[in-house]
């Protein structure tokens, strides 16, 4: 981890160095005398100057003895005019650097100078170049890089594949559907997912994308519009995840995340399968790949997904295949579908599953390095968080954002002992400790039912739910053991005990009363339960037919397979400039659009990184391989050729301006006017560099 801060600071310096090394060229070739050229701000770690050599820190003290000797008579005439005026110094704040030209000081624009030599002597179209040299800099690193990247191959990125759909999501609403390939996006191809998310996030607010989208062969034509999406940190969205494909994950890096992938993929029916192996056929049926941009062929996992849908409940033939062409066979069952309802999270309407009213706890779904390094483990039952004891989703999820900011009390049921962690709780999203949220399918533990509200669109108010009538209520961590004397070991079991034991009433359209077995649980280690209890239940001929009415799904067998990815790389070096151009066409216009859509209101500032949130970043990008380094590097060095190019004072885009009034005008800005707009891109900059570093250090913790 320490490497990759190390090297991710290396890389935005050298981007710096490029920007500051364009203005230094631009200036030389002007005739400009140049004082500095500095990478970093603050005192000099190093410097070197031609006619002194490397100095431990700066020379200019030592330059200004030898210029003070001289005016004084007092050196020979010949060491003087051997050493230069330029000063090449590493500063020790790595993100920044700046040239010190003769004439020019961007704090101090009354700093002039009469010297023939110096910025201001110049003719404007000569300081133009100076100042515009940098940016020029930027976009052809960027578009370096870009093609190296590209040439290389080795960076994947999501296909435009549409994968989960929220409910009541803008999404759902427009009618995309799990497995649906995005074609095109306001008539623009779409090569990756990534297209989709920022066309949402950048769009104007209400207006409705255009989406040419391929399903069982046929392409249909969806209009979407995106909302504020706070799964997607409070930007736009559409309420979308990416598609997954056929391929299952590979082995972790980590010793003890393998242990659990192993054990996941066994308690799956993926025993004998190896990671990394893919899905060939379902059923005796081939799942098929698909086309996508840059010559990329991908199978999707909703193949999968649709035959557990028409399976009955019956397991599923699954054959894998490796690269060496080895097969291998595996049953899998699929998961009961559970019933829909809406209540509140923070304020907000949001759907949570529950079975006649019986709703699961939560979960750790997928272990995220952070979360991981807290002690949570793939797996993992919430028997507390925070406040709530054996917490549904929605309130485990309000529990963890209630603590933003500070630590959160835990306790989770493992291989059945109870571990109690203590975790910190990020500003991110909300609030996150760093895993994926799911529910807990394979124990009877029951969470208390969340209160229930309207949708959005409904009209009437929602009717309570059959376990509202069961008596004495549910108790947060009670465990069903039996229905009408059927063991009950999960929820899968808990469904058809249900329906077995209404299976009368379903045919005869009534309702019918069952027989709960239930227990509390002993936090001994391991766990035991109490004596059980019996309570019967009265269930309404409606709540029969919702019953008999659900279906199956492929539930947590998802979770073990990739993304859907394509590998961007270009098939020869013509199609890399092609590719390298076009990416840094698009990051230049996204950033653009980015400041437009932060006055706009659609982007909040607290979506914005500083030099802490991109090192991290960085790094983090440097741990997937350098070509993905390389990447990153090239997006920061497009972003810092629009942020440097803005109209902002102090910044190169402010000097371009006032060069331009200077131009038309044929006199300059007054210096009062600049040293105005110099203080106030200063405080304006500050403010921005405080807010952007805060939610970065935010960010951290």
């Amino acid at each position: 981890m320490l490497f990759n801060v190390i090297l991710m600071i290396f890389g935005f310096g050298l981007v710096i160095a490029i920007h500051e090394l364009g203005h230094f060229l631009a200036a030389k070739w002007a005739g400009v005398r140049v004082h500095a050229f500095a990478i970093g701000f603050g005192q000099a770690i190093c410097s070197y100057r031609k006619g002194l050599g490397f100095r431990a820190g700066s020379s200019e003290r030592e330059y200004k003895k030898l210029i003070a000797r001289d005016h004084e008579g007092l050196s020979p005439i010949s060491e003087l005019a051997s050493v230069s005026p330029t000063e090449y110094r590493l500063n020790w704040f790595p993100f920044g650097g700046y040239v010190k030209m003769l004439g020019q000081e961007d704090i101090d624009p009354a700093a002039t100078s009469t010297a023939p030599d110096s910025y201001t002597q110049k003719p404007v179209w000569k300081r133009m170049v100076i100042i515009s040299a940098g940016v020029v800099m930027n976009i052809i690193l960027a578009a370096v890089l870009f093609v190296a990247v590209f040439l290389a191959g080795g960076l994947y990125k999501p296909a435009p594949v549409i994968g989960a759909v929220m409910p009541g999501s803008p999404a759902d609403k427009a009618g995309l559907q799990a497995g649906d390939i995005v074609r095109s996006i306001n008539a623009q191809p779409a090569e990756v997912f990534e297209d989709l998310l920022i066309a949402s996030a950048m769009g104007r607010k209400g207006q409705p994308l255009s989406l040419t989208v391929e399903r069982d062969g046929q392409r249909l034509t969806i209009e979407a519009t995106p909302a504020k999406d706070e799964m997607f940190g409070g930007l736009q969205g559409l309420g979308v995840a990416p598609g997954i494909s056929n391929r299952l994950l590979d082995w972790d890096n980590n010793k003890a995340d393998r242990e659990l992938q192993r054990a996941r993929m066994d308690r799956l029916g993926l025993r004998g399968i190896e990671p990394d192996m893919r899905a060939v056929e379902i059923n005796n049926t081939p799942i098929a790949d698909h086309d996508f941009a840059l010559r990329s062929t991908v199978g999707l996992f909703q193949p999968i997904e649709r035959a557990a849908e028409q399976s009955g409940g019956s397991a599923l033939a699954l054959a894998f295949e490796n690269e060496a062409g080895d097969t291998a066979m595996a049953m899998v069952l699929p998961d009961p579908d559970l019933q829909s309802a809406t209540t509140t999270l923070q304020g907000e309407p949001s759907p949570f599953s529950h079975l006649l009213g019986l709703t699961p706890v939560m979960r750790v779904r997928e272990t995220q390095p952070r979360g991981y390094d807290q002690g949570l483990r793939q797996g993992d039952v919430f028997a507390l968080i925070g406040d709530a004891a054996f917490p549904s989703l929605i309130e485990g999820i309000e529990q963890i954002r209630a603590h933003k900011g500070r630590d959160i009390q835990l306790a989770v049921l493992r291989n059945g002992t109870l571990v109690q962690l203590t975790a910190s709780v990020s500003t991110e999203n909300g609030g996150t400790i760093g895993f994926g949220p799911g529910i807990a399918l394979d124990a009877p533990i029951l969470a208390q039912t969340p209160n229930l509200v309207s949708a959005k669109d409904a009209d009437e108010a929602p009717a309570p739910l059959a376990s509202s009538r069961l008596t004495p209520s549910v108790m947060p961590g009670l465990v069903i053991t039996a229905i009408n004397g059927a063991p009950v070991t999960d929820w899968r079991s808990m469904r058809e005990a249900l329906k077995a034991a209404t299976s009368e009433a379903s045919a005869g359209g009534t309702g019918a009363t069952v027989t709960l077995t239930t227990a509390l649980m002993i936090f001994n280690n391991p766990i035991t339960l109490a004596e059980t209890n019996d309570q019967q239940w009265e269930l309404t001929a409606e709540d029969v037919r919702q019953l008999h009415a659900l279906g199956w799904n492929a539930g947590e067998l998802e979770t073990l397979f990739q993304p859907a990815q394509i590998e961007m790389k270009a098939a020869n070096p013509f199609h890399a400039l092609a590719m390298g151009a076009r990416s840094t066409k698009r990051v230049l216009a996204m950033t653009y659009i980015t400041f437009l859509r932060l006055f706009e209101g659609t982007v909040k500032v607290s979506h914005l990184k500083g030099p802490v949130g991109i090192t991290q970043i960085g790094s983090q990008m440097a741990n997937q391989g350098f070509v993905y380094l390389l990447y990153f590097l090239a997006l920061v060095s497009a972003n810092l050729a629009v942020v440097n190019f803005l109209p902002i004072p102090i910044a190169d885009g402010g000097h371009f301006v006032m060069l331009a009034y200077e131009g038309i005008t044929k006199k300059p800005v007054p210096i009062a006017v600049q040293n105005a707009l110099t203080m106030l891109g200063l405080i304006l900059i500050g403010a921005v560099f405080l807010i952007v570093t805060m939610n970065d250090i935010r960010g951290l913790f």
